[in-house]
């Protein structure tokens, strides 16, 4: 498993800001973020799979609650990091195998955080 820390404490998109904001401010976003996550990858020097379970993971600050599926658009922006960057050939569903979002509890006196994990899907399936 590779475990890429990425530098949000919050997801910097999810599917509520996207229904409200702007096409273009939306898009700016989405640019950098994609950019950031880009170099996230390249300092964890992530080698390339032909396939992979792709899992954002996202400790909340606090307890407020929160719905984990909120954050796909981040999640879908790194997955399309993860193939410019050339870990994965492409995101459809012959090369990332499954793709989610885990939600974590807080942690108490730390800020919320955002990492990817990047599993092969054979060391998966003989853990199974």
């Amino acid at each position: 498993m590779t475990s890429i820390p990425l530098p949000f404490e919050l997801p910097p998109l999810t599917k509520n800001q996207v229904r409200r904001l702007h096409h273009h401010k939306e898009a700016k976003i989405r640019r950098q973020s994609m950019e950031a996550t880009r170099w996230a990858i390249r300092a964890a020097k992530v080698q390339p799979l032909e396939q992979a379970v792709v899992i954002l993971h996202w400790r909340v600050p606090n307890r407020h609650r929160r719905d984990g599926d909120g954050a796909q658009p981040t999640l879908s922006f790194c997955l399309d990091a993860l193939v410019l960057e050339g870990v994965l050939p492409d995101d459809s569903w012959k090369f990332v195998a499954h793709s989610g979002v885990t939600v974590h509890p807080p942690i108490p006196g730390q800020p919320g955080a955002l990492w990817l994990s990047i599993n092969d899907p054979t060391d998966l399936k003989e853990s199974a």
